[in-house]
């Protein structure tokens, strides 16, 4: 049985089936402390799994159309998301990348979280090696528990895909607020063909032009046929991006979300660099991804060796 601690754990635990583990986001560790006591008393071997954020990709979204909204002019919107990218913009009067940086408090609790694991469940071998980096500066004398990839099963739509008249894409954030594709909107300002978000709704960012839906709008899958790409926007999960791809489309996807080691044919891309995001998306519409091998499901339960 998988017991899951915040929203987004409950979310993706919900596509992970059946398995013994506990699925926490990192605020959320605290309520998952009874639970872990239960379970270490009953002997039970169980996994553990922390929802790693990506702090930096995480401010950029949340802040970029803040930053975007101050200027009408283009080249100057890009010069200021050219410097959030690089941590240099002043906000508040310091610098980015001295506010995105992980609480120190945060990442002791998820060690002291991960230490009471038999053995932990990662999304990719990209967030298995920074929780070993993370382990190895805080309890060198040890080795980390166990760690098992795993690949979640989302629901993404299933599609049939048509021609379009104008090339299309689609930006995929279902469970982001939609000023939260700011930064993809002004990295696909030179595209020239159709853009649709898939979003969780609320203020759209300012001057977006593209068409906004939500997941379970009965035209989404309408407009997922006619797309040639999709742009997932998490910076930590791969599994829509994979579910993309097992379906031909053309899949754009943050580097540190892991996607291109179960697809080899995903895009890749640093989620605050806008002004590569169109190179990339120009690539992805006349090259369809595929998943040419999957991790094979860990145990139900952890080996004890």
């Amino acid at each position: 049985m998988i017991s899951s601690f915040g929203s987004a754990a409950q979310r993706y635990a919900r596509d992970l089936g059946d398995l013994d583990a506990v699925v926490v986001e990192p605020g959320a560790i605290g309520a998952a402390d009874p639970e872990v006591r239960r379970r270490r008393e009953t002997g039970q071997p169980f996994y553990g799994m922390v929802l790693l954020n990506d702090e930096r990709a995480e401010f950029g979204y949340r802040h970029a159309e803040a930053i975007l909204a101050q200027v009408a002019d283009y080249d100057r919107r890009r010069f200021m998301i050219d410097a959030l990218r690089a941590g240099t913009l002043p906000i508040n009067g310091a610098r980015a990348d001295s506010l995105w940086t992980a609480d120190a408090a945060l990442e002791n609790a998820v060690l002291e979280f991960l230490g009471q694991c038999d053995a932990l469940l990662v999304r990719s071998y990209t967030e298995a090696a920074q929780l070993q980096r993370v382990w190895a500066r805080h309890v060198p004398h040890r080795p980390a528990p166990p760690m098992e990839r795993i690949l979640a099963q989302p629901s993404v739509p299933l599609v049939e895909h048509v021609r379009p008249a104008r090339p299309s894409v689609v930006v995929w954030a279902p469970h982001r607020p939609a000023f939260e594709v700011a930064l993809h909107l002004h990295g696909l300002v030179e595209f020239r063909g159709e853009v649709t978000c898939v979003t969780a709704g609320g203020p759209l960012p300012s001057r977006a032009t593209a068409r906004f839906l939500a997941a379970d709008d009965p035209g989404c899958a309408i407009v997922l046929g006619s797309a040639a790409a999709v742009i997932c926007v998490e910076p930590r999960d791969p599994s829509d991006a994979v579910a993309f791809a097992r379906q031909g489309f053309g899949v754009v996807a943050p580097l540190a979300s892991g996607a291109h080691e179960f697809a080899g044919d995903v895009l890749t891309w640093d989620p605050l660099n806008a002004r590569f995001l169109h190179t990339v998306v120009a690539v992805a519409v006349t090259r369809p991804a595929s998943v040419r091998s999957e991790p094979p499901r860990p145990p139900r339960a952890p080996r004890v060796v």
